[in-house]
């Protein structure tokens, strides 16, 4: 999930978080101040909130394997732009683990069927794939009991980064509960600020990231500068991020044209969809400073052998290191057609100084040769063109500094290596 940028394409989130290309959060938590509910059947306090008993049944999972869980559902606010819509929070509970995670849902009335689309989002750790946590999204139709009775019901499908199945609930309580969350929340999320530098100019040029990543139930991200700027970051997601769909991780990005102030705090803070700060979900973060030089001498070799798939070696030179403030270091490498700014081929998290270059097909993000991971596309998928290898060198915070994650990455376009794809054949220009 921690994967790093190079250029930025918008992507708007699917399902239950809306977004708008210059903000990236839930239209709905612009305004916490609803119309009056003007339907004539739907009383969400009545028909939704409360504390619901579920069953997951989980695809080609024998009976012993199914899940209960339970939904606390305790608040909810009227959608601003459409009144059959209602935004809510609370938490969903697994007693098999002893976990509790954020939960956000959006009910939408259909007065001719008198009952209600549900979508709800929250947090699953998967105990039958090494505790990894995803998103989980539940699609359900829930119709309400008579007034008398608390009991509710709901029957739908859920999705998650691991599995799908079918569920069903029954609201057992109308009590609304606290919500205490786990206190290790920062393992349900990245959040980093880090420092692009591009050396061919003259004084260098700087632009800063703001980016996250989570398995939250997240509407929107807010990042406040060292100055009380508060900058909003847009939804995101690009082929580094081969796991990101918005149903079942989200990704958050903004992008500065300029250089991040050094040595001083920026605090991202996590919102639900009522647009309020999901509690214990906050993370601070320093620049330290980006004196450093770029890789250089950037070569390629072709290497063909009997009937064997081309082998293309990529290698370069390390980069000066002009400063000890920070330790540890890794490359990337990216392609892109001459004419295009358009990512094809990356690869991150590069140890050594050289690379190969995947001729076959390959799915994206796995292991790269010696090392690092490889993205997008094969060599040998490539449309005839011309193409250009950028190598970048990404250099790690100072921990001991409150520099969490990576500092900075230094380029130097002069440094690119040009290539051309000619009827499947990798020419290299002399």
């Amino acid at each position: 999930m921690n994967s790093k940028i190079y250029m930025i394409f918008f992507f708007f989130a699917l399902g239950l978080i809306s977004c708008s290309p210059s903000g990236g959060q839930i239209k709905e938590s612009e305004s916490l101040e609803s119309d009056p509910i003007d339907l004539k059947s739907a009383d969400p306090n009545k028909d939704l909130l409360g504390i619901w008993d579920n069953r997951l049944d989980f695809l080609n999972a024998a009976p012993e394997e199914l899940s209960e869980i339970s939904f606390h559902l305790n608040q909810f606010e009227q959608s601003t732009n459409d009144s059959s819509v209602f935004n809510g929070t609370g938490c969903m509970l697994n007693s098999d683990l002893g976990t509790t995670m954020p939960l956000s849902f959006q009910a939408t009335y259909n007065e001719s069927l008198s009952n209600y689309g549900v979508i709800i989002m929250s947090t699953f750790i998967d105990s039958g794939a090494d505790f990894e946590a995803s998103l989980i999204r539940f699609q359900a139709s829930i119709s309400p009991g008579s007034p008398s009775t608390v009991e509710s019901s709901a029957e739908g499908d859920f999705t998650t980064g691991t599995t799908s199945g079918n569920w069903s609930g029954t609201r057992q309580s109308l009590e609304k509960t606290e919500c205490i969350f786990e206190s290790g929340m920062d393992a349900f999320f990245y959040a980093d600020l880090y420092i692009h530098k591009i050396t061919e100019v003259s004084p260098p040029m700087y632009g800063t990231f703001l980016d996250v990543g989570t398995t939250l139930a997240v509407s929107s991200v807010q990042v406040e500068d060292p100055d009380g700027k508060i900058i909003s970051l847009d939804s995101y997601a690009d082929f580094w991020t081969p796991d990101v769909d918005f149903v079942t991780e989200f990704r958050f990005l903004a992008n500065i044209e300029s250089e991040a102030l050094q040595d001083r705090p920026y605090v991202f803070t996590f919102y639900d969809i009522l647009g309020e700060p999901i509690e214990g979900a906050v993370f601070t973060d320093k620049y330290g400073g980006c004196e450093y030089g770029n890789p250089t001498n950037i070569t390629i070799e072709l290497i063909l052998e009997n009937n064997l798939p081309p082998q293309v070696h990529l290698s370069w030179d390390s980069p000066v290191i002009l400063t000890e403030n920070i330790e540890g270091n890794s490359y990337q490498i990216i392609l892109h057609a001459e004419t295009e700014q358009m990512d094809v081929y990356g690869a991150e998290g590069v140890l050594e100084t050289t690379h190969i270059l995947p001729w076959e097909t390959f799915e994206s993000g796995v292991q790269g040769f010696p090392d690092g991971s490889d993205y997008g596309v094969s060599l040998g998928s490539l449309e005839d063109g011309i193409y250009k290898i950028t190598v970048g060198a990404w250099f790690l915070g100072n921990e001991d500094n409150g520099e969490r994650g990576s500092n900075c990455s230094v380029y130097d376009n002069r440094e690119d290596l040009v290539i051309e794809i000619s009827d499947g054949n990798l020419i290299i220009p002399n």
